[in-house]
Order: C-alpha cells, then structure tokens, then sequence
C-alpha cells in the first residue's frame, strides 16, 4: 500500500481556476483500479494551499494514474496556472489502524 500527500501553493490569482479544473479528474480517479482515497482539497487557514491526498494499492496504479487521459487534460487544463511551490511525498505503509480522539 502506498500514500501520497502533497502540498501545493497555487498563486492566489489561479486557485479558484485550479480547483475547478480538478474536479472533473477527482470522480475519475477514485474509480481507478488499485485507488482506496483520493482526496483533493483546500488548507482551511491558507486559502491558496491545496492538498492531496492519495492511497492506492502499488506502484503499478499509481504510475497507471498518472499516465491516465483524465490526468493530462488536468495538467493540460493548468498549465498556464503559476504553481509556486511543491512538495509531493509518497510512503510505503506496511499497516493501517484506526485512530481514536481523546475523550474530553
């Protein structure tokens, strides 16, 4: 199993544009073979931060996502939007649990 989270700045004159171009892709890839989440959205205190989050089963769906139509017409779609930073890290997971908040 594999997770994905990135952090992306989008210069805060395209992210509006940014967002609605990624909605198409979203529905799309949660029903991707090997996607168990796919989530992608918006930091609540910095409004032109966009996070996604991913899990897919191996390497091999992963690399068929990115290699997917719906992802080129996204990236083509954005092309032309500044990104003005990034940061996109992917871990292996060898378990998954639940986690319980603490009773107040």
């Amino acid at each position: 199993m594999l997770a994905i989270i990135a952090r992306l700045e989008i210069n805060p004159d395209h992210v509006e544009d940014y967002v609605k171009a990624a909605v198409p892709g979203v529905a799309l890839t949660r029903e991707e073979k090997g996607c168990h989440l796919y989530s992608f959205s918006r930091d609540i205190c910095e409004d032109n931060i966009i996070w996604i989050c991913e899990q897919w089963e191996s390497d091999e769906d992963l690399d068929a996502h990115l290699q997917s139509d719906h992802i080129r017409e996204f990236l083509e779609a954005t092309k032309n939007m500044e990104v003005l930073s990034m940061d996109a890290r992917k871990y292996e997971v060898s378990s998954v649990g639940t986690v319980v908040p603490p009773e107040h």
